[in-house]
C-alpha cells in the first residue's frame, strides 16, 4: 500500500479492517508490500514502547531483532505476498525501547485489491514472550536432567535426546 493512497482505494472495506484491528484487544500489524509497517495498533506500542507514529512507513525490520531474524521474517513475509497465502504460525521476534526482546506469535494474511493483487500482509497475534522465556528454561532443565529423556512429537520423530539418554545409549542427540 502506498503511503500517500488512501485506504480505500485499494479496497472499498479495507479502512473498516484497519478499524477493527486497531482496535482488537491484541498485537496487530500491517505490512506494505515493500516491507514498511501500515499498522500498528496500541498493543503492540504495550508490547515494544514504540509509538505508532514512530514506526508506520518504516521498514519492519527496523523493529526485529537478530540479523539471521530480520532475513527469515522479512523473507517470510515477501512469501506470503508472492504467493498470496497465509502464514501461519510466524513467530516475529521484536525489539522493544527498554532493552527487552518481546515475541509476537501471528498469522500473516495477505491483503488483496479489488483487482486480486496483493498490496501487504496483516495479522493479529498473541504475546508470548514469556512463553518462548519458559520454553528454553524447559529445554535447560530437560538437557541436564538425571534421568533419560525422550520426546517425539506426533509422527514419532525424536525431538528431545538429552544428555543422560545419550550417556546410557551411547548414541548422541545429534545421531538421533
Amino acid at each position: 500500500m502506498d503511503a500517500t493512497q488512501a485506504p480505500n482505494a485499494i479496497h472499498p472495506r479495507v479502512d473498516e479492517l484497519f478499524r477493527m484491528l486497531h482496535d482488537a484487544n491484541a498485537p496487530a500489524i500491517g505490512v506494505r508490500t515493500d516491507g514498511r509497517v501500515a499498522l500498528w495498533n496500541p498493543r503492540m506500542e504495550e508490547m515494544t514502547g514504540f509509538e505508532t507514529a514512530r514506526v508506520l512507513g518504516r521498514p519492519l525490520a527496523d523493529f526485529v531483532y537478530g540479523v539471521q531474524h530480520k532475513r527469515e521474517i522479512m523473507a517470510t513475509i515477501e512469501a506470503c505476498i508472492a504467493d498470496k497465502r497465509p502464514e501461519l504460525e510466524l513467530r516475529i521476534p521484536l525489539r522493544n525501547t527498554k532493552g527487552r526482546n518481546t515475541q509476537v506469535l501471528t498469522n500473516m494474511t495477505p491483503l488483496l485489491a479489488e483487482d486480486g493483487t496483493c498490496v501487504g500482509v496483516y495479522g493479529v497475534g498473541q504475546d508470548v514472550t514469556e512463553w518462548a522465556i519458559q520454553e528454553k528454561q524447559y529445554a535447560a532443565v530437560i538437557m541436564q536432567a538425571n534421568a533419560p529423556i525422550i520426546e517425539l512429537d506426533k509422527e514419532g520423530n525424536i525431538t528431545v535426546w538429552n544428555s543422560k539418554t545419550a550417556s546410557m545409549t551411547g548414541y548422541a542427540s545429534v545421531d538421533m
